[in-house]
C-alpha cells in the first residue's frame, strides 16, 4: 500500500479469487462495497441468513413425517410422537401438572409414559405384533423410533408402501383414543372490593342421594378470613349439598354479624335474594328454598 502503514501482500489465492469474481469498474469511478455471497455483488438477507445459520444434516425420518399428500393432522401427530411432545402423564409432570398416573392400555395400570403407551403396554404389544407378523417386521428388542422406522423403510411392493408408512400412525392413534380425555381449567380467585365481604361455598355428595357435607367461608377485602364452617348434612342430593344447606347456614351467620350485602362470584346480592338463583323445577328443592328464605 502506498498510503498506508501496512506493507503486507495479499495471498495469491485470495487475489486470484478477487480477480476472477469481482469486475473492476472502468474509468475513475468511486469504489463501491461488493457482497461476496452473491454473484451480482449486492447484499441480500437470504444469503446472509444461509451463511450464518447452522444447517443440520437431512434426516430420513422427517421426510416420512412430512410426506407430501399426508394429512397435516397426522404429520403433526407423528412429529409430536417422534419428539416426545405427547401429553402423557410423564410429560405433564415436567410441565408442573401433577395428576395420578395410570396407563389405560395395560392390565397392570403402570405409569403412563410415551414409550410405555405406544410400545410396551399390553395392548400396544398385541397391536404391533399382530400387524408386524403379517408384514414380516421384527418387534422384539426394538425401541419406539426403531419400530416406526422399520415400517417406513420396509422393502415391499410400491402399491403397499403407503399402507406400510401409514401403519405406525394408525396404531398409535388407536392407542391415544383409548385414553380418557382430561380437561382442566385455571381458576383465579378475586378479592372483594374495599369494604365488601365475599362468600365462597362448596358441597360434596357421595352418590345421589348419598352422604353429603358442605363448607363455606367469608373473606374481607384484605383477604383475611372472617368466618368459616363445615358440617355433614346426612343423606342429600348433589343440588342440596352444593346450593341449599350451606346457604342456609351462611344466612344465619350473616344475620349474626349484621351483614347486609355479600359478594358471590361477580355480583352483589342481598342474602335473602341470592337463594332464588338455585330454584329448581322439582317441588322438594323449591320447598327447601322457601323454608330457608323464611328463616
Amino acid at each position: 500500500m502506498e498510503r498506508g502503514s501496512c506493507n503486507d501482500t495479499l495471498d495469491r489465492e485470495l487475489a486470484r479469487h478477487i480477480k476472477d469474481n469481482i469486475k473492476v469498474p472502468d474509468g475513475e469511478e468511486d469504489d463501491e462495497p461488493c457482497w461476496m455471497l452473491e454473484t451480482n455483488g449486492k447484499f441480500s438477507v437470504k444469503s446472509a441468513w444461509e451463511f450464518l445459520r447452522h444447517r443440520e444434516s437431512k434426516q430420513t425420518s422427517y421426510r416420512f413425517i412430512w410426506e407430501k399428500g399426508l394429512p397435516i393432522k397426522i404429520s403433526f401427530f407423528m412429529w409430536r410422537v417422534w419428539k416426545g411432545r405427547i401429553s402423557t402423564d410423564d410429560i405433564l409432570k415436567r410441565m408442573m401438572i401433577n395428576i395420578p398416573s395410570r396407563c389405560w392400555c395395560c392390565e397392570e395400570h403402570k405409569e403412563e409414559t410415551v414409550v410405555h403407551l405406544f410400545l410396551t403396554s399390553s395392548i400396544a404389544v398385541k397391536l404391533w405384533k399382530f400387524f408386524a407378523s403379517c408384514a414380516g417386521i421384527p418387534t422384539d428388542g426394538v425401541g419406539l423410533h426403531q419400530m416406526i422406522m422399520a415400517w417406513w423403510t420396509a422393502e415391499t411392493k410400491p402399491k403397499l408402501q403407503p399402507i406400510y408408512r401409514a401403519m405406525p400412525a394408525v396404531i398409535m392413534c388407536t392407542l391415544v383414543d383409548t385414553k380418557p380425555k382430561v380437561y382442566y381449567a385455571k381458576v383465579l380467585w378475586r378479592m372483594p372490593p374495599l369494604g365488601r365481604l365475599k362468600c365462597n361455598t362448596d358441597g360434596a355428595c357421595r352418590g345421589n342421594h348419598g352422604i353429603s357435607s358442605f363448607r363455606f367461608c367469608i373473606i374481607d377485602s384484605n383477604g383475611d378470613l372472617v368466618y368459616a364452617e363445615a358440617q355433614q348434612m346426612g343423606i342429600a342430593t348433589n343440588m342440596e349439598a352444593e346450593n341449599l344447606r350451606d346457604h342456609k347456614n351462611g344466612t344465619e351467620v350473616l344475620k349474626e354479624h349484621n351483614i347486609q350485602q355479600l359478594l358471590i362470584g361477580d355480583r352483589f346480592t342481598c342474602p335473602s335474594k341470592y337463594l332464588t338463583r338455585y330454584m329448581d323445577h322439582s317441588m322438594e328443592p323449591r320447598n327447601r328454598i322457601e323454608e330457608i328464605k323464611r328463616t
